[in-house]
């Protein structure tokens, strides 16, 4: 379900973030999900949302991991709002595009 709403599916990130919520609620140990929920949370412009589960997702990796999951997520919450800024959007649902390269911890 995430690849339909992700960037090159139906690139609704606020659908993406639906699909993860769910994903996350049946495997609340999972670094990785709480990575992607992360991402596609700052994707949809959701930064209160991205931020808590950037902070569980890192909490979650392993020790070795855990800084560069924390500059990936950052930078992809910097791209985010960059392009809410140049396309000048409000909502906090609005669509983003871009890529997400995340590493699975």
């Amino acid at each position: 379900m995430v690849r339909i709403f992700d960037e090159e599916g139906l690139n609704e990130p606020a659908s993406t973030v639906d699909v993860l919520q769910t994903i996350v609620a049946a495997e609340p140990n999972n670094a990785s999900y709480y990575g992607f929920l992360a991402a596609y949370a700052y994707l949809a412009h959701k930064n209160a949302l991205g931020d808590l589960a950037a902070h569980k997702a890192v909490a979650l990796a392993p020790v070795g991991q855990r800084t560069h999951l924390k500059v990936q997520l950052a930078e992809v919450k910097k791209q985010a709002n960059a392009k809410k800024g140049a396309t000048g959007a409000t909502g906090t649902t609005a669509g983003a595009g871009g890529t997400t390269s995340l590493v699975a911890p």
